[in-house]
């Protein structure tokens, strides 16, 4: 007969499974390092990729991940981003991604980087530093906090937060009050109590200047979400309408850092926005809704309010449909191109090979394709006008 402790402990492993995703990130407790080790015999740089990978001509997973972020890059460069300016990438892991930006043709005059995870924080600063060369000339501050901008918040999280559209206006002193010298690369932090548990510490800060000098509030020419929008609360539209107002009004022109976006693809249009996400076939079960939302931490209206064609009886999701309700909302310029072909296949074949719980995990990516999941990219620039919904309340 199994023993009391046997049978508390088992009495209490649903309640597990259901608190557990509530208070802590599916993410927090992976190790990227696992993902991506590499042959026996290499040389190069363990990398700490997170994302499900660009599998075109590789089976290797940093490789992928790399490609991937790369790819979207070139996304936002094909829409008339052309680097340089003010860049703001949301979820950026270990810091992967922003060596993509600081390594580019034209890096960041500002590179601006927020995660809710404090661990990504320390590792994303400790590659950066042992980067130096590529910083010299960026300006580079950190965020640990929530992607959500709570609008109305009194914590300094809240005010410090990258897409707060009166930070700026503050009193932050640029670096030219503090004694700044051009060409100097400052770390900055702001970090939310609640999420970094003291892991990081503002003690390694030497200064702070997201604005290169400019007074008012930072606007980013850029702003680059690699395979993570999909858990941003409250849900991808309302989510979208607090990246507008922190985007550039119109397109800069100029010469050096300031030439940042072509505005040969929209007149008027501003600063852009570039993105991947994954979007679930129009028929999704409620209870399979249900279930996804609670464990992989993706909001439910993710999952059950996407756009979605009247037109057509086939489950796939309409990706003109997506297209419309963007433009709906006042961005312009939009794009949403499928790459489903070039991650999922590739995912799945390289978990599945893997083996064990990595195997099954595999199984259910090439499920999920064959039932009409979307890997899509999206790309859109703020119109000149404001947009009419920004609550999100029509699907």
């Amino acid at each position: 007969m199994p023993s009391s402790f046997t049978l508390l402990i088992l009495a209490t492993l649903p309640l597990a499974v259901l608190l557990v995703p509530r208070y802590i990130e599916p993410y927090s407790l992976l190790d990227p390092i696992v993902l991506n080790a590499r042959e026996e015999g290499y040389e190069g740089r363990q990398t700490r990729w997170f994302n499900m990978g660009w599998w075109e001509g590789t089976d290797s997973f940093p490789e992928a991940a790399e490609a991937l972020a790369l790819k979207l890059l070139s996304f936002a460069k094909e829409g008339g981003y052309q680097g340089g300016g003010n860049v703001l990438d949301i979820g950026h892991g270990a810091g992967e991604s922003l060596l993509i930006h600081l390594n580019s043709s034209s890096p960041p005059k500002n590179l601006h980087a927020l995660t809710s995870l404090s661990l990504d924080t320390y590792h994303s600063k400790a590659l950066l530093r042992s980067h130096s060369n590529l910083i010299r000339n960026t300006q580079v501050q950190f965020f640990t906090s929530s992607a959500e901008f709570k609008e109305g918040g009194s914590r300094a999280s809240d005010l410090e937060h990258p897409l707060n559209p009166m930070r700026g206006f503050l009193g932050e002193q640029s670096v030219s009050s503090r004694g700044g010298e051009e060409g100097q690369n400052i770390f900055g932090d702001t970090v939310d109590e609640d999420v970094a548990e003291g892991e990081v510490t503002i003690s390694e800060q030497e200064g702070l200047d997201n604005r290169g000098g400019e007074s008012g509030p930072v606007r980013y020419d850029l702003v680059y979400i690699l395979d993570s929008i999909y858990h941003y609360k409250p849900w991808i539209i309302p989510f979208l309408s607090t990246v507008r107002p922190v985007l550039q009004a119109e397109a800069r022109h100029g010469g050096g850092d300031d030439t940042n976006l072509n505005n040969s693809h929209g007149k008027g249009a501003g600063g852009m926005i570039v993105y991947t996400d994954v979007i679930p076939p129009s028929n999704l079960p409620s209870w399979k809704a249900l279930l996804i939302s609670h464990m992989m931490s993706v909001p439910l209206p993710n999952l059950t309010r996407r756009p979605s064609s009247h037109t057509i009886t086939t489950a796939e999701p309409s990706l003109e449909a997506y297209k419309s309700r963007l433009e709906e909302d006042g961005w312009v310029d939009v794009v949403v191109q499928d790459w489903s072909e070039g991650v999922w296949p590739g995912f799945a074949a390289n978990l599945k090979a893997r083996g064990g719980i990595w195997g099954r995990v595999g199984d259910v990516v090439a499920k999920a394709e064959k039932e009409g999941w979307k890997f899509v990219a999206v790309r859109a620039r703020v119109g000149s006008r404001s947009g009419s919904r920004q609550d999100g309340r029509r699907a």
